[in-house]
């Protein structure tokens, strides 16, 4: 059965409608069966889960669509114990200092309004983007519902364990509807 986990620190535990169709654990609950690697350092382990982070300094998105893809497919001898990570977060790049912070949906959004930048999509990646100058210049790339949930559906597609969430805080209420959807399936 697919899992959606999700880890993460609440000043106050989510209520039932919340978690009632997710895998939900308090951050540190239950992370001693989880070894936590990337593509990169990939191996077999003996414990339980195996989480698959995406995490890398350079430009591009955090989890292009067709990396994604790409590392589904290299790692199919073990991937009834491998959790995707995916987050709720959007990536705003200073391209003239290569500075990268990790924003909300929320504040992707009201930054393009105050830059006034046009968003684009980019297929090949299945991601937004836009770009504006501000002490250089920026490109940010919007991870929304629709890319998030287009990923899972890759991952449970390919019939992984399932997706690990860290960052809840940064997760709109759209993401965790669409999320619910998904597990209702």
């Amino acid at each position: 059965m697919f899992k959606i986990e999700i880890h993460g620190y609440f000043e106050s535990k989510p209520t039932e409608r919340e978690t009632r169709n997710l895998d939900f654990s308090v951050y540190g609950e239950k992370l001693a069966n989880y070894h936590f690697t990337t593509p990169v350092d990939m191996e077999n382990t003996e414990k339980e889960n195996i989480v698959l982070s995406f995490y890398r300094q350079d430009f591009s998105p955090y989890l292009p669509k067709d990396m994604l893809s790409y590392y589904l497919d290299e790692f199919n001898s073990f991937k009834d114990r491998i959790l995707i990570e995916l987050n709720f977060a959007c990536t705003d790049i200073n391209l003239s200092t290569g500075k990268k912070d990790i924003i909300s949906l929320n504040k992707a959004t009201m930054n393009s309004f105050t830059y006034q930048s046009k968003i684009f999509y980019y297929d090949k990646d299945d991601i937004f983007y836009y770009t504006y100058e501000n002490d250089g210049l920026h490109m940010v790339w919007i991870e929304n519902t629709e890319t998030l949930l287009n990923k899972a559906r890759l991952i449970e597609r390919k019939g992984f364990k399932g997706i690990f969430i860290r960052d809840v805080s940064l997760a709109l209420d759209g993401n965790w509807e669409a999320l619910y959807n998904m597990k209702k399936d």
